[in-house]
């Protein structure tokens, strides 16, 4: 289990452990879909028709999604962005 900050690491003396959970309230992020779950903490990309979305979703949703996107993504091909690659 990870522990943000890291008691062990002499580099991590930015914040104690109490300010660390105190700060719990600030990340108390939703699912769009199901405001009664928490989502993951980092959101869900994906794209179609030259569209970007970002997504908070929870674990389940987040497995739905992929689970129903799964045969498409399996059929289709990888397109590279040409100006990231610069």
């Amino acid at each position: 289990m990870n522990q943000y900050p890291n008691p062990d690491d002499p580099y991590d003396d930015k914040y104690t452990w109490g300010e660390f959970i105190g700060c719990q309230d600030l990340f108390d992020i939703r699912d769009a879909l199901d405001p009664t779950k928490e989502a993951m903490l980092n959101p869900t990309e994906f794209g179609i028709d030259g569209e970007s979305y970002e997504i908070d979703l929870g674990f389940d949703n987040a497995r739905d999604l992929a689970t129903k996107l799964a045969p498409f993504i399996k059929a289709a091909r990888i397109v590279r962005d040409e100006r990231s690659e610069a």
